[in-house]
């Protein structure tokens, strides 16, 4: 119920940003994942009135700008060598 209950607040959260496309991931996680607890009650009347919308996983965070780049994959061995 907990997990439930975060999903559907952060959900919830993104509504009020404006990020109705992002929202909708978060409560169509809570109905799918935590279908019998108040929270998917919720999700589920939240997502209702959103309307429907194609909803796929969010996108990942943004990357840290002051961040290391990320180390490049090791090259590829060649057959026969």
């Amino acid at each position: 119920e907990t997990q439930a209950a975060h999903l559907y607040l952060v959900g919830d959260w993104y509504v009020g940003q404006g990020k109705e496309y992002t929202a909708r991931y978060y409560f169509l996680k809570v109905v799918t994942v935590h279908p019998r607890t108040g929270a998917a009650v919720s999700a589920q009347k939240d997502l209702d009135r959103l309307g429907s919308g194609e909803v796929v996983p969010a996108p990942p965070p943004e990357a840290d700008p002051g961040a290391a780049p990320a180390a490049a994959p090791p090259p590829a061995e060649k057959k026969g060598e």
